[in-house]
């Protein structure tokens, strides 16, 4: 009992005076060494981990050897594929205490920079993990004219990113995208839009911009709902056969917003113009009726699902 005493205070003296390196560990090792300094029992500890009392004695002796060996930050640096300047601005922090913009100052090193490898470390991120887990999109699409492509799915699951890439297919003359659309400040919204004065007013009123204090504004003095609006006028407006808009009518109320996308759904069939959108929210499908609906998952490829199959 007072060998398994001794064992143990040995090893509390250790992990106490090697603490700096502890933040320096793997997330695993970070909290089974933190337990074990914060209530000095293995038996609590098992319990937590479902694992018998021997198994975290043997961890915690592996650890405490690993921190207390002269060699650890060599060690360290091989396992994580830390470049050396890396390593020396971990050691920087964790073990001499410096601050951040010490450290870039010293080192002659962005903050950025810094603060990339302490966020590495402490996530438990190698250089190799990034790699390996580095994200794809492949995606193909078939639409014919008159169609509408809806790209939907969780926020940062990369629909902007597939709408950016599937715009880049596209020759220049054939394009827009309603978020490159300027807003004049020097002419009302009907004198913005290249058409007679019907078709003008008619393709307002498609984005839904029928309030005669909006059309006689310039777009600059709009709101930001209303300069939405008048950047889809536009974009229909003009002679391009394929329409891209990220975060589809995302700022819109939601009524505004089904009113839009079925004008838009009209628009389509009568003109051929296609429109590739994109937007989290699936409450406009029955407004939109997209031949095309692309979900972009947070994992995996993207689904591409076909009102009629191609």
């Amino acid at each position: 009992m007072k060998n398994n005493s001794s064992n143990k205070q040995e090893l509390l003296r250790l992990f106490e005076r090697f603490s700096p390196r502890i933040d320096l560990l793997s997330e695993e090792q970070r909290m089974l060494a933190r337990m074990f300094l914060s209530n000095h029992s293995y038996n609590s500890i098992a319990r937590i981990a479902g694992v018998n009392k021997a198994t975290v004695a043997r961890k915690l002796k592996k650890i405490a050897d690993g921190i207390s060996d002269n060699n650890f930050f060599a060690a360290l640096s091989k396992n994580n594929n830390l470049s050396a300047e890396k390593m020396e601005i971990l050691k920087d922090h964790f073990v001499s205490g410096l601050s951040v913009k010490t450290i870039a100052q010293n080192k002659n090193v962005s903050i950025y920079l810094v603060r990339k490898a302490m966020v590495c470390r402490a996530f438990g991120i190698t250089v190799q993990r990034l790699k390996n887990n580095t994200i794809t999109h492949q995606c193909d699409i078939k639409l014919s004219p008159g169609e509408i492509c809806y790209i939907t799915g969780p926020s940062g699951g990369g629909k902007s990113v597939l709408l950016r890439e599937f715009y880049n297919t596209f020759d220049s003359g054939l394009k827009i995208n309603i978020d490159d659309i300027p807003l004049p400040d020097d002419k009302t919204c009907v004198d913005c839009l290249q058409a007679g004065f019907l078709d003008t007013l008619r393709n307002l009123s498609n984005a839904g911009l029928t309030d005669v204090f909006c059309v006689l504004n310039s777009p600059a003095n709009l709101s930001e709902g209303q300069k939405y609006r008048y950047r889809i006028a536009k974009a229909i407006a003009s002679d391009k056969q394929f329409i891209f808009a990220d975060e589809f009518c995302s700022n819109l109320d939601r009524v505004t917003a089904a009113c839009v996308s079925y004008n838009l759904r009209k628009f389509a069939t009568k003109t051929g113009k296609i429109f590739i959108l994109a937007s989290s929210h699936d409450d406009l499908l029955a407004d939109l009726l997209p031949e095309v609906i692309v979900i972009k998952h947070l994992a995996g490829d993207a689904e591409v699902i076909y009102k009629n199959e191609k």
